[in-house]
């Protein structure tokens, strides 16, 4: 979307491996991170509202069916967050973005979005 920063899996994406991790790299020192991850993708212009940068986008559908939640806060250029992907699982798509600070905390960035197919 209109952040620098890239996002990215690392680990396995088998469900019940207990490794799995997001990563976003590539974001402001002292950034302020926060990881949407949802079951459905959506294109949401952003960019106006608030005080988002130019160019972003809300990419990740955050309506009640599609919604799963946000991941805890994160802080710093570097944010990880470790998933375990429970047995329990059924296989699915993950799909997450990052929206973070930009500017010092004067500022919104949105990432792109990252689709993540989890298989048994």
């Amino acid at each position: 979307s209109c952040s620098p920063a890239g996002i990215a899996w690392s680990g396995s994406q088998v469900i019940g491996a207990e490794h799995s991790r997001i990563v976003v790299a590539g974001a402001a020192a002292g950034a302020l991170h926060v990881m949407i991850a949802s079951l459905a993708p959506t294109q949401l212009p952003l960019a106006g509202v608030g005080t988002f940068l130019p160019n972003c986008s809300l990419l990740v559908d955050t309506g009640p069916a599609s919604l799963l939640g946000t991941l805890p806060l994160a802080v710093g250029s570097l944010a990880e967050w470790n998933l375990p992907l429970p047995a329990a699982l059924p296989a699915f798509e993950l799909m997450v973005q990052d929206v973070h600070t930009a500017n010092g905390l004067s500022s919104l960035a949105s990432t792109a979005r990252m689709n993540v197919p989890l298989v048994r």
